[in-house]
């Protein structure tokens, strides 16, 4: 697993589950295929447009990294295409950003979209940030980033 030591070989839980067929698959290849299976009702709109019918889908999320996949099109309605799009560079667009390229450079060398958009990720901007004095900290969330092992939780709250 790429951000976790872990290491899960299907053969082996089958055997100790006893189940006769096991496949293991990708996060986020998982949610491509059960996004057709939401209720409306479970869905919020981010910007107001005009779908496309057919037209390619996009999962993303931070995690424990960046997790991606695409949905395209077919004969047989919208296939999954995981991927590993956490580790595409980081291109900064503006001179902040390229101030935290800069920071995130100095510690990792190649600066990934997951050093960035990621639970770590949100750590390490947010971090950033303090150091700079750009963010005016509260006491109550000095204690909150104290008293988690997870400081990125208690940065989103």
């Amino acid at each position: 697993m790429t951000n976790l030591g872990w290491s899960l070989d299907a053969a082996s839980l089958g055997a100790r589950f006893a189940l006769p067929r096991l496949r293991l698959i990708n996060d986020f290849d998982a949610a491509a295929r059960g996004i057709a299976h939401l209720a409306p009702t479970a869905c919020a709109v981010l910007q107001d447009g005009t779908p496309v019918q057919d037209a390619p889908r996009l999962l993303i999320g931070a995690g424990t990294g960046l997790g991606v996949a695409f949905l395209v099109h077919g004969t047989t309605g919208y296939q999954p295409l995981p991927g590993e799009g956490g580790h595409a560079a980081f291109a900064p667009t503006d001179a902040a950003q390229a101030g935290l390229w800069q920071h995130l450079h100095a510690r990792f060398g190649r600066v990934t979209l997951e050093h960035v958009l990621s639970g770590a990720g949100l750590e390490r901007v947010y971090g950033y940030l303090a150091a700079r004095g750009e963010i005016a900290e509260s006491a109550a969330l000095r204690a909150a980033l104290r008293g988690t092992a997870s400081q990125a939780a208690a940065i989103t709250r």
